[in-house]
């Protein structure tokens, strides 16, 4: 009889547990029994934030469920750039970095110079007369160096005559810089030397008036006859 009472309250309990535990069950509808007809819309999970590059996702609008990896929002590209990092002399061209104020990006960038070359000048080669030297100068701050033509004087021009002019035929002549070796002024005519006063220069002066007669009277004749109708 005991062994009876004790099963029949162990029983009790148990059915009190179940009863207790359905309670808690959520009811199960037919609608969520079927499968969700996802209807996947892009959703911006964080907003991109000037510079900042923002998250989105693909969101079921009916189930929640995301489709998928996140997808970058881009920002509008436009960094509040910092100041560059220090060059390391102030004179000469760099490349260092730079970072964003706003989303912290550091970048590479060009540092350009604040300040003068202190140039010194070593001479290779003195410059004689017209002849250039050359050279170099050297910065004393960075070290930049670069090749210099240092300036010569004026050339010493001497003219040479390429073909002697004649009494009708005009010559050529060029001009030579005695130092150098330096040309210029090449085929410069030499005028034909007509001043002799010869007997051959008296006749080919006749014959030059005789042509020049004639051929005026040829061309006031052509002007006379040019309006005539025939």
């Amino acid at each position: 009889m005991i062994l009876m009472k004790k099963l029949k309250v162990v029983f009790s309990v148990l059915m009190a547990v179940l009863l207790l535990a359905a309670c808690f069950v959520p009811a199960v509808s037919a609608a969520d029994e079927e499968e969700c007809k996802h209807i996947f819309v892009f959703t911006v999970v964080t907003p991109a934030d000037g510079c900042k590059d923002g998250v989105g996702v693909y969101k079921c609008t009916r189930c929640g469920d995301t489709q998928g990896e996140p997808v970058i929002v881009a920002g509008d590209g436009n960094h509040d750039w910092g100041p560059a990092s220090v060059a390391p002399y102030p004179c000469a061209l760099a490349t260092g970095t730079h970072t964003c104020l706003h989303c912290g990006r550091t970048e590479a960038c060009t540092i350009y110079p604040t300040a003068e070359h202190d140039w010194q000048i070593t001479v290779t080669s003195a410059p004689d007369r017209c002849i250039s030297g050359t050279g170099y100068k050297t910065c004393a701050v960075c070290g930049e160096q670069t090749y210099i033509v240092i300036p010569g004087g004026e050339h010493t021009w001497e003219w040479v005559i390429d073909s002697p002019a004649t009494e009708y035929n005009p010559g050529t002549k060029h001009q030579v810089c005695t130092v150098c070796g330096a040309v210029q002024n090449m085929n410069t005519k030499i005028p034909a030397d007509k001043s002799s006063g010869g007997f051959a220069d008296a006749i080919l002066r006749w014959i030059d008036s005789i042509g020049s007669f004639f051929g005026n009277f040829f061309a006031q004749i052509r002007d006379l006859f040019g309006g005539i109708q025939f």
